[in-house]
């Protein structure tokens, strides 16, 4: 019997879709970059990240448990927004530097402020003083991000 090559590679697709929400849902509290109580993105909404124009920073009185995780939001239209697709807005690689898990594969705190939204993903990024890891990572995407996938399902292995 022969199957067509459209609907071996539409398959496929929907088995390497499914299988990264998987992995992605999985994963453990203690690969996320969390404080304590595993309170995720220092306590900002992470919804905020896609809606507003910077991040806000969420109520302790407006939160929810996520397989572990503690959520914070700013409202409660962003807490529903958030129940009804998790996976669209946790941050991408745990919350941790997408920078530092492309370039060397290591957890590495981020700065709330410094993100960017690629793709309807939330990446956050290490910011100092002197040094933006966000600009380095829009500088070299394409690689940092290829390199980034490699390392961060390593590390959750």
């Amino acid at each position: 019997m022969h199957i067509p090559q459209t609907i071996i590679a539409f398959i496929t697709g929907i088995l390497f879709f499914f299988t990264g929400l998987a992995q992605q849902s999985s994963l453990s509290v203690d690969h996320f970059n969390t404080e304590s109580e595993n309170l995720v993105a220092n306590g900002y909404d992470v919804v905020s990240y896609f809606f507003d124009s910077k991040p806000v920073k969420g109520k302790q009185t407006i939160s929810t448990d996520f397989q572990g995780l503690l959520l914070y939001f700013s409202s409660q239209e962003n807490k529903h927004k958030f129940l009804d697709d998790p996976e669209k807005y946790l941050p991408k690689y745990g919350g941790w530097c997408a920078y530092a898990i492309g370039n060397s594969g290591k957890k590495v705190d981020v700065d709330p402020f410094s993100y960017t939204i690629e793709n309807g993903e939330l990446y956050l990024f290490y910011k100092s003083y002197f040094t933006d890891t966000r600009e380095k990572w829009i500088q070299n995407h394409k690689e940092l991000k290829t390199k980034a996938e490699k390392n961060w399902h390593r590390i959750i292995q």
